[in-house]
């Protein structure tokens, strides 16, 4: 019980949620959508909040990410949630070098990164990855999810091309 009013505390104090009922009518759904996989998303979702509220998701946003990346992968909540912060780590390096790998990758697929104007990537920027990632061809896209997701994006290549932010929780 403790760890429960814990993580709804952290989304409502992060503003990812206005009130402790959307906290937990939120993470029943993400629950009762298989995001408890590893027994670890009460501890992710406390440890994250803030951080995805930097990125500038909603939490609704942020479960729903979390859900597509462990969908198929076998992946526990932790795993996807530390594919995120990598990604999010990735859209960093990109602007602080802008002949970076992942710079010029981001150019090659149309993708603009906020963070070259200081913004926080938000939502569409994940879809729009998401969305430009399957359309690329397999070799490609081996690449590029080890260049954005780490040296574990491989796994995730199927989970990448139905990455969203929309329909979860």
């Amino acid at each position: 019980p403790t760890q429960v009013l814990e993580t709804f505390s952290s989304l409502v104090a992060t503003g990812l949620v206005p009130n402790l009922q959307d906290a937990a009518d939120l993470m029943t759904v993400f629950f009762q959508q298989g995001g408890n996989v590893g027994g670890d998303a009460l501890a992710v979702v406390n440890a994250n909040a803030q951080s995805w509220a930097d990125m500038g998701l909603t939490a609704s946003q942020a479960l729903s990410t979390l859900d597509s990346l462990q969908q198929g992968t076998g992946a526990t909540a932790t795993d996807a949630a530390k594919m995120l912060q990598t990604f999010d780590d990735a859209l960093t390096a990109a602007a602080a070098d802008p002949a970076s790998e992942q710079a010029n990758t981001l150019r090659l697929m149309g993708i603009s990164n906020p963070k070259d104007a200081g913004a926080a990537i938000g939502a569409d920027t994940i879809d729009g990855f998401a969305s430009a990632f399957a359309n690329m061809p397999s070799d490609q896209q081996d690449l590029i999810s080890g260049l954005f997701f780490g040296k574990g994006g491989k796994k995730f290549t199927g989970a990448i091309e139905g990455l969203t932010t929309q329909g979860g929780p």
